[in-house]
């Protein structure tokens, strides 16, 4: 709360575009560490701190903020650490870490931090391979759509 309060009154009047999803983005990652620093904030706080994390990464991505963030590769390594910690915990949060995962797989930072922290990827070979795929899936680039129009509409103009 401290932290969230300090931002807000840096802030200018008129708020730039996303500083309200950078402030609520912070303020979910400090909760995060405080999480993963505490047992019994993670026994009793999960839920909690996982629907703030979720909807704070979901606003930001949705507010292409995650870049201008100004995250450190530390606060990002403890939100993928917790996330797959819900996983493990929760397997009916699968949707939602999903949701997770896909705002942020196409964000540089984030994905080279899943990719390169031995925390990380420690914690994730900790899981069945099935569990591993089903993750590592969530973070693929989906494909592009079709072409419009394709072959056949490119053949019937030309008659």
């Amino acid at each position: 709360k401290l932290f969230r309060q300090h931002l807000e009154q840096r802030l200018p009047p008129s708020m730039a575009s996303g500083a309200k999803e950078s402030i609520a983005l912070h303020t979910a990652l400090e909760e995060v560490l405080r999480a993963i620093s505490e047992v019994a904030v993670i026994e009793n706080g999960l839920e909690t701190i996982f629907e703030l994390l979720r909807r704070a990464l979901l606003d930001a991505a949705k507010a292409e903020i995650l870049d201008d963030a100004g995250l450190r590769d530390q606060q990002i390594e403890n939100a993928w650490v917790f996330l797959l910690a819900v996983r493990r915990r929760h397997k009916n949060r699968r949707k939602r870490i999903g949701e997770c995962a896909q705002a942020v797989r196409s964000n540089l930072s984030w994905s080279r931090v899943f990719h390169q922290s031995a925390v990380v990827q420690a914690s994730l070979a900790s899981f069945s391979e099935d569990v591993q795929a089903e993750i590592l899936g969530l973070l693929e680039e989906p494909p592009p759509p079709p072409a419009r129009g394709g072959v056949c509409s490119a053949r019937m103009r030309k008659h």
